[in-house]
C-alpha cells in the first residue's frame, strides 16, 4: 500500500463521475466534470474499493483551508433513531423508535439516498448547551463535496478544525503539508469508525474552539 496510498493521484486517464456508477451528487459538484470548490477540487474514482474521492486540481500550500463539512446538524438521539441497530432501553419508546426509523429509511429509499450512517461527523459538545452534536452528510441535498473525503490514518494530508460560529458547529479541513497537483485529499476518520454501525461516525479533529462569526 505504502506510497500508493500516501500519494494516490488523479491520473490523466482517471474516470470522471460520468464513467462511475450512478451517484447522487451534492449541488456544488459538476456532474459532468466532477469539478467543485471553485475549480480547485475534482471528484473522481479513487483507489479500488474506495469509491469516489477528492483530488487537488493544482498545488495547495500547507495551512490552506479547502472546505467545510456540510450536512444536517443532529443530536445523538436523532442519530440513534436514524442509524441505530438497537432500540432504546425503555420499552415504552420501542414502538415509536421503530416507527420513526422505518419512515426515515423509507423516505430516503424513495429518493435513492442511503441510510448507512457512514457520513456522520462527530463535532463534539456544544460549549453553551452541553449537547453532543454531529453533522450528517449522507443526504446530498444537505451536503457538499467534502462528503467524498476518504480515510487514511497514516497518510492523512488534511487536519480538522472545529469551531462554533453564530452558535452553529463548523468543521473545516486544512492542509497539513503542501499538496501536489492530482493528489487525493485524505483525512483520518478516527479509531472507532470501522467498529460497527452506530460507532461509524467520523471522530477526527482537534477539540473545538469558539470563534465569532
Amino acid at each position: 500500500m505504502g506510497l500508493t496510498l500516501a500519494r494516490r493521484r488523479l491520473s490523466l486517464h482517471a474516470y470522471s463521475i460520468l464513467h462511475s456508477k450512478c451517484h447522487a451528487l451534492p449541488s456544488d459538484v459538476d456532474p459532468t466534470t466532477g469539478l467543485c470548490a471553485d475549480g480547485r477540487i475534482t471528484i473522481a474514482n479513487s483507489a479500488p474499493g474506495m469509491g469516489l474521492g477528492a483530488f487537488a486540481n493544482g498545488a495547495l500550500k500547507a495551512a490552506t483551508s479547502v472546505g467545510q463539512y456540510q450536512g444536517e446538524t443532529l443530536l445523538f438521539d436523532t442519530m440513534h433513531v436514524r442509524y441505530g441497530d438497537e432500540p432504546p432501553g425503555d420499552a415504552i419508546w420501542h414502538g415509536s423508535w421503530l416507527e420513526q426509523q422505518h419512515f426515515f429509511r423509507q423516505e430516503r429509499a424513495q429518493r435513492g439516498v442511503g441510510a448507512t450512517g457512514h457520513y456522520v461527523f462527530k463535532f463534539g459538545t456544544h460549549p453553551t448547551s452541553g449537547r453532543l452534536l454531529l453533522i450528517d452528510a449522507e443526504d446530498p441535498e444537505h451536503a457538499n463535496w467534502t462528503r467524498f473525503l476518504n480515510h487514511s490514518s497514516e497518510y492523512a494530508n488534511l487536519d480538522v478544525q472545529k469551531a462554533v460560529e453564530q452558535d452553529l458547529p463548523v468543521i473545516r479541513f486544512i492542509t497539513n503539508r503542501a499538496i501536489e497537483q492530482g493528489e487525493e485529499l485524505l483525512i483520518d476518520y478516527g479509531p472507532n469508525y470501522f467498529e460497527g454501525r452506530e460507532r461509524s461516525v467520523v471522530e477526527c479533529g482537534s477539540p473545538h474552539r469558539e470563534t465569532s462569526g
